[in-house]
């Protein structure tokens, strides 16, 4: 019995060292072969900035490319395709002569704008026209622009209510800061003041503040209580930062 364990032992170790060279080649084989992802470079773009939509892991089994704005199943929104062996660009539809494919899969935008702002397909089509896609979103951040303030009513007199409204178009949304005479009144977006009276009369701003942007705009209104007819408003609107 022991004669004829000795040969089983000695044989394993062969076997041992194929399981692990197998283990070994398909550890090598996911890491060069891994799914392909985008990159958005730099990642908080703003508005005037060249994007890269930057591709990794593109295999050198592709033929074809292609990038589309929003879903691949629809043919209009097709940028543009590009074709490895010919070297060759092809725009689509949604092309507007901003974006460059380049050989590795990548994109570039140029000057994007808030309309940028949205989700991107990159779809590949491999030899034996095996198939992979991916998809990104870019967001264009942007703002604020100036205010507008808007009021519930024509009329303000003795006893009213008064409420003032404010939005500026920003991305991210902006914070809203008001000031009355210059002195900070609340943090919200409207402003509402109930039993007004004559000490409630005066300028009235509204500070729109971009966080991300570290920027802001201000509208000004100058608000004027009458007993009777129509209040005198004169607005001002000033960029106080960027």
């Amino acid at each position: 019995m022991e004669t004829l364990s000795a040969p089983v032992h000695i044989g394993c170790i062969p076997w041992m060292r194929f399981l692990l060279a197998v283990s070994l080649l398909t550890i090598w084989m996911s890491t060069t072969t891994g799914k392909i992802t985008v990159e958005v470079i730099p990642p908080n773009p703003i508005e005037g900035m060249d994007v890269l939509l930057h591709v990794h892991n593109l295999t050198r089994g592709v033929s074809v490319h292609f990038w589309y704005k929003g879903d691949c199943s629809h043919s209009r929104r097709l940028l543009v395709s590009y074709d490895k062996k010919k070297k060759a660009t092809y725009p689509g539809p949604a092309y507007s002569i901003r974006e460059t494919v380049y050989d590795n899969g990548s994109l570039l935008i140029q000057n994007v704008t808030r309309k940028d702002t949205g989700k991107y397909s990159f779809h590949v089509i491999k030899i034996f026209y095996q198939t992979e896609e991916v998809s990104v979103n870019l967001r264009v951040h942007y703002g604020p622009e100036t205010p507008i303030i808007t009021n519930s009513v024509t009329y303000h007199q003795s006893g009213a209510t008064l409420k003032l409204s404010c939005h500026a178009a920003s991305d991210p949304p902006a914070l809203y800061t008001w000031l009355f005479n210059g002195k900070p009144q609340n943090c919200s977006q409207e402003l509402i003041i109930p039993n007004i009276s004559r000490y409630n009369t005066g300028w009235y701003s509204c500070i729109a503040y971009n966080s991300a942007l570290d920027s802001k705009m201000f509208t000004v209104t100058n608000i004027i209580l009458l007993n009777y007819g129509c209040p005198q408003l004169a607005n001002h609107q000033q960029n106080v930062g960027t």
